[in-house]
């Protein structure tokens, strides 16, 4: 089940909390967020396997995913806005949660859909209360699409677009879901349940095939599944905190997995998520997590859909 595929550091700079990996296929360049650095990061490909830094923009609040656009520059989601990113910095907000009343909320996740409508969820960041999936259409507008949602975290959809796939952590699992042309979720089963004590079920990706990736924080792995829910094999990473993933490159033949450099993870999360307390140690002996890593599993995924409003 385990392979011997061996992840490398591509990037060291340690972030606090990386985030969201994207492949802008248009720009050939990777984009992803260091949430708690408040910053965006760009990598650019210069042939073969060959990658440069780009740009790093601090967008001066909280980065929890960052996506191409279609019309240029980039969307960062951050706390409870959309925010347009200019290639010189400049940043606009797009969109807002602004008819939810309460505080202390702020989104987790964020993708587009192959509409190129973005889907995002948010948590209340006590876990006080119960968060929720969005859909932003292409002129702003927010619709709630999903309830109940404990603390959302990876998703994406097959290969054809009519099926989501949605993790909320607390659930340990990956749940799926019929998605129509017009944005809206329904039939909901659970695909995979997480065995507790291993990790939390954090960020995920789709292959060209149907095949979901998914990233086990504390659990140091990523787990290889079929469209069906069977496990495939099982990737040990270099560190015990991975959080997201995409797959990227001319090729798209280039797996990205972002982790994270803080050790802090509140004890009623801890208890909720059932993370032992030895993978806690295992993360504060950790040296290497907050770098980007990089892999080839032998499968490819697409680049990430840009948003087109």
């Amino acid at each position: 089940m385990r392979t011997r595929i061996q992840p490398e550091i591509l990037v060291r700079h340690p972030d606090i909390l990386g985030e969201s990996p994207a492949y802008d296929a248009s720009n050939q360049r990777l984009v992803w967020a260091d949430m708690f650095g408040n910053l965006v990061h760009e990598l650019i490909w210069t042939g073969g396997s060959t990658w440069q830094p780009g740009r790093t923009w601090n967008v001066g609040r909280p980065a929890a995913a960052v996506l191409p656009r279609a019309i240029g520059g980039l969307l960062v989601v951050s706390r409870t806005d959309v925010v347009a990113l200019a290639d010189n910095g400049e940043t606009k907000v797009f969109a807002s949660l602004s008819n939810e009343p309460r505080n202390g909320i702020r989104f987790n996740e964020a993708k587009c859909d192959h509409q190129g409508r973005l889907v995002a969820g948010w948590m209340a960041e006590d876990l006080s209360h119960s968060g929720a999936v969005v859909r932003v259409d292409l002129d702003g507008s927010v619709e709630t699409i999903l309830t109940d949602v404990g603390l959302a975290n990876g998703f994406d959809w097959s290969p054809d677009g009519t099926t989501f796939y949605f993790i909320d952590s607390m659930s340990l699992g990956v749940d799926a879901f019929d998605y129509s042309a017009t944005g809206t979720l329904g039939n909901r089963r659970t695909l995979v349940t997480i065995e507790r004590g291993i990790g939390a079920p954090n960020g995920m990706t789709v292959d060209r095939k149907g095949g979901l990736w998914v990233v086990i924080t504390y659990g140091g792995q990523m787990r290889h599944y079929t469209a069906r829910g069977e496990l495939v094999e099982i990737i040990e990473l270099p560190t015990p905190v991975p959080t997201s993933c995409a797959f990227g490159g001319p090729d798209g033949d280039q797996l990205f997995i972002t982790s994270k450099a803080s050790k802090t993870l509140a004890s009623s999360l801890r208890e909720r998520l059932s993370i032992t307390e030895d993978r806690i140690e295992a993360a504060e002996r950790d040296e290497v997590g907050g770098a980007l890593f990089v892999c080839r599993p032998g499968v490819s995924g697409p680049a990430a859909t840009s948003f087109a409003g």
